[in-house]
């Protein structure tokens, strides 16, 4: 009986870390641009823009889109004192994140939860 209560008390804690996972914005950025692959060459110019404010700050360049706009949302958040000298590169981001905004309104389908 105790292992069946281990057993159920393991799967439930399992299942509130999946929930709790599901409800962090880095969670949901990737599962958004996954739902919406087609958007993945949309993000092309954004990637570019991402990486050259990332690089600029000295962060790493990222291979996956939702890592990319996560590293400047951290950025931004962060170290909100450094963004002064980043004008340009922001002013970069914000243009092709509203390419993106508009592609993904135009196909956006919603992503499966899945617990």
């Amino acid at each position: 009986m105790e292992q069946a209560q281990g057993k159920n008390s393991n799967d439930l804690k399992n299942l509130v870390s999946k929930f709790e996972s599901s409800l962090r914005e880095k969670h949901r950025l990737k599962e958004i641009i996954n739902a919406n692959l087609g958007i993945k060459d949309d993000c092309k110019q954004l990637m570019i823009a991402c990486n050259g404010l990332l690089t600029k700050t000295g962060a790493k360049k990222e291979v996956a889109v939702d890592e990319a706009l996560y590293g400047v949302r951290n950025i931004l958040f962060h170290r909100f004192g450094d963004t002064q000298k980043l004008a340009a590169e922001l002013d970069e981001v914000s243009q092709a994140l509203f390419v993106t905004v508009c592609e993904l309104a135009i196909c956006y389908q919603s992503p499966t939860v899945s617990l």
